[in-house]
């Protein structure tokens, strides 16, 4: 099957942001568009893509729905270099084949896994709150609180969104009010709520963030920040961890033993967990003991294409 990409713009954005972070994903075709899922190495982020088939010019399958798993890190420096060429979508013979055309004619066939790592859909959480904010308004904020710290917390109640970063004796807050004729909007099951969330993460999609009109925030009190983003009929999903950034000593003693007892860490990209595990894996983003900030610091940087 072959099909033309409608809006190369959102095509770069979406593949030069995650594969920032993750260097594998699974991709499931269906009758109905692309679904693209993946963790990224350090378990911080769960991306789930939704490509309706409205996205693209031509788009028809012979089969019902077929899966299979890519090396997405070797996309990034092919996405980085598109500017405002066409772009063509080709899947067949086990392989995803890229064509930009520009003048000059360019393909790149990248082979399917031969071992495909699927993934689960996000397990869904009982989130208390859910907060849609203009996507100016909350680049703004991620923009703000990066110049504080690595870190941010969300807290709402039914009268606003608060926002902070603090890190040595720096802090910064923000607070956007809910308020008739303004866009921020905010939907409340119970008096008040907080979340944080890693701030590298929301700072690699901001090309996503910028071609989306709003942002929808779900929070709920010891879950991972959930962030939903709509365009054109897709929908894409990022729910980062709630781990928080321990200073590295802090911490080293409690890992040590386990770290020195542990066996060598596979280099891929999917986390090893299995399906029926996954649930769990969804209720473990929350660390009492927080995350070594060598960790934390390398994370974002680890995959070896992206």
């Amino acid at each position: 099957m072959k099909f033309k990409v409608k809006d190369v713009g959102l095509f770069k954005a979406l593949f030069k942001g995650i594969t920032r972070f993750t260097d594998t994903a699974h991709f499931e075709v269906k009758e109905n568009g692309i679904q693209i899922k993946s963790i990224d190495p350090y378990d911080f982020c769960y991306v789930d893509i939704n490509l309706p088939s409205s996205l693209f010019d031509g788009y028809k399958i012979n089969s019902k729905t077929f899966s299979f798993g890519i090396e997405l890190g070797k996309i990034g420096p092919i996405v980085r270099n598109i500017g405002s060429k066409e772009l063509f979508l080709e899947i067949a013979d086990n392989s995803l084949q890229i064509k930009l055309v520009n003048g000059w004619t360019t393909n790149y066939k990248l082979n399917w896994m031969e071992d495909d790592s699927d993934l689960p859909d996000p397990l869904k959480q009982n989130y208390t709150a859910k907060v849609t904010i203009p996507s100016t308004d909350f680049l703004n904020i991620i923009k703000d609180a990066s110049t504080v710290s690595r870190e941010i917390e969300f807290e709402v109640d039914e009268k606003e969104l608060r926002v902070s970063a603090t890190k040595q004796g720096f802090t910064y807050s923000a607070k956007l009010e809910s308020k008739k004729g303004l866009q921020t909007m905010i939907k409340l099951k119970k008096k008040s709520v907080k979340s944080s969330a890693i701030l590298d993460y929301l700072r690699t999609l901001t090309e996503i963030i910028i071609k989306c009109k709003e942002v929808e925030l779900n929070l709920g009190d010891n879950l991972p920040l959930r962030l939903d983003l709509k365009y054109g009929g897709g929908t894409f999903t990022f729910i980062i961890s709630n781990k928080q950034i321990a200073p590295t000593r802090e911490i080293a003693e409690k890992n040590k033993d386990r770290l020195e007892s542990s066996p060598k860490v596979s280099r891929s990209s999917i986390p090893q967990i299995t399906v029926t595990k996954f649930p769990d894996f969804i209720k473990s983003l929350n660390v009492e003991d927080g995350v070594a900030e060598h960790d934390a610091l390398h994370s974002i940087y680890e995959t070896e294409d992206g």
